[in-house]
């Protein structure tokens, strides 16, 4: 369990294929690749929404 104050600025990466989950550093650009779903979050009064 991952509390959401320790996402900011953190990406989540959930390859349910592979079953993995991964925490990277959201400054580092990615590739996006086919059949990707990115959904992005923003903080808003203290809260990841």
């Amino acid at each position: 369990m991952i509390g959401i104050d320790a996402l900011v600025r953190q990406r989540l990466m959930m390859d349910f294929e592979k079953r993995s989950i991964k925490v990277e550093d959201a400054l580092k650009p990615i590739k996006s690749y086919p059949g990707e779903i990115v959904v992005v979050a923003q903080l808003r009064r203290g809260q990841l929404i």
